[in-house]
């Protein structure tokens, strides 16, 4: 029996891992342009909220370079808990790795790269 719920609880912190760390693909032609939100809600601790200047990096996957200024716009914190962008442009059949950093009132700083944009 120890066994059976040692595997169970194992095999419930690598879901739990693996979930909290999914990449997320977002699809766009390089013609779309709209806004993206990263929530950090769940990050932050109850009545805390993001403050300063957020920022968003875009690096083209293939040849490493930022593409940042060419692909993202409109940087903002939306609702206290949101960072919210532009998402434009891009070279079709290219991916893109999106950088989102941003900081508390409590002084905590986040950086969250798990975002994939595929132009199609």
């Amino acid at each position: 029996m120890k066994k059976i719920v040692c595997t169970f609880i194992f095999l419930c912190f690598v879901l739990l891992s693996t979930f909290a760390n999914a990449i997320f693909s977002v699809e766009k032609t390089a013609y779309e342009e709209f806004y993206y939100y990263v929530n950090f809600t769940n990050w932050i601790q109850v009545g805390e909220t993001l403050t300063g200047t957020p920022s968003v990096t875009s690096i083209d996957r293939l040849s490493g370079i930022d593409v940042s200024t060419d692909m993202i716009s409109n940087v903002a914190i939306d609702s206290n808990v949101k960072v919210k962008f532009k998402l434009k442009g891009g070279v079709t059949g290219r991916k893109y790795n999106l950088k989102v950093k941003t900081e508390t009132n409590a002084g905590q700083k986040f950086e969250y790269k798990s975002i994939v944009i595929d132009v199609n």
